[in-house]
């Protein structure tokens, strides 16, 4: 009965995590959707906005396109986002409890390692959405080359030499996300525990309510090299 129970319970535990992760990244992705654009067009140095800076290539946007015109390119993220967060957070936990204690009660080089190995789960089984999504952001009004995520999707994968086109880039993201993912849930977990350890009053106050955070990964990670192979070797 206790192991019949505690199956459900690590169930229950996973679903809770796949459903707060995705949603949490659907909002904050969301949210810098409108920077994430002006980003992708800066550092593939668009010839509309040769010119421009972060504020300047805003109203660019708004003013010669239209003001949803910032969120270019969000449908695929959001197709994206949910399944890499919901699997980050996930894994992560996952990878928690595999690394625990293999480095000392008082380690916290685990953390690191779970989150490093939980980025590196997420990006491969969501890259090829990522690179969609880059392709329709970098699209300006007028001069459309892809009509939606299948037709961009279909094209690349005709055109550019096959599915590999997809994950064009996906060995630098790698090599990148080991010390993004890592250092951030580390850092996570270490302030985690140092606020619990040294100001209990403040951050160990019982809830009445369940309550979750939406932070997490709100600020668009600098990611030129990326964008640079997958698709400014094309164009």
């Amino acid at each position: 009965m206790s192991l019949k129970q505690t199956e459900n319970n690590d169930l229950e535990f996973i679903l809770k995590s796949l459903a707060a992760g995705g949603v949490a990244g659907m909002v904050s992705k969301t949210t810098v959707a409108p920077l994430d654009r002006v980003k992708i067009l800066l550092q593939a140095h668009s010839r509309h906005h040769e010119r421009n800076g972060v504020v300047s290539g805003l109203k660019h946007i708004i003013k010669n396109e239209s003001a949803w015109a910032l969120y270019k390119g969000n449908g695929a993220q959001m197709v994206r986002i949910f399944p890499y967060a919901a699997t980050q957070f996930t894994s992560f936990e996952l990878y928690k409890r595999f690394f625990d204690g293999i480095f000392g009660s008082t380690s916290h080089v685990d953390k690191f390692l779970a989150g490093a190995c939980a980025g590196l789960t997420a990006v491969t089984l969501t890259y090829p959405l990522d690179t969609i999504r880059a392709r329709l952001a970098f699209q300006i009004t007028g001069e459309h080359i892809y009509t939606g995520i299948a037709h961009a999707a279909s094209t690349i994968v005709k055109e550019e030499g096959g599915a590999r086109a997809l994950y064009r880039g996906f060995t630098p993201t790698l090599m990148g996300m080991v010390p993004y993912a890592g250092l951030s849930f580390f850092c996570f977990e270490y302030l985690k525990y140092g606020c619990m350890k040294y100001l209990p009053s403040l951050t160990c106050n019982p809830c009445k309510k369940n309550t979750g955070g939406f932070g997490t990964y709100c600020s668009s990670k600098i990611d030129l090299w990326w964008f640079s192979w997958c698709y400014c070797t094309k164009y």
